[in-house]
């Protein structure tokens, strides 16, 4: 069993599969790029996305919070009907 796999069963957790993937965060660039491989149960890997969002809020590698900011600019500029 992977450690991610342990430590649910050990707290009888359950992932929601569909709206779980893994990340990573650094500062440093080019360690940012790294792809984790995250096991959910045996066999079954995690997707890996470079910008998730969470509550609403893309994130990216960096935590500059670029891709967001410009998702909201966009919206800003819809006409209203």
């Amino acid at each position: 069993m992977t450690p991610v796999h342990e430590y649910l069963s050990k707290w009888r957790l359950k992932l929601s599969t569909n709206k779980t993937v893994c990340s990573v965060f650094h500062i440093r660039n080019h360690h940012a790029g790294y792809q984790l491989k995250v096991e959910s149960s045996p066999g079954k890997l995690l997707p890996f996305q470079n910008n998730p969002t969470y509550l609403g809020i893309t994130l990216d590698r960096s935590l500059t919070f670029k891709d967001h900011i410009l998702k909201l600019k966009k919206k800003s500029h819809l006409e209203l009907p």
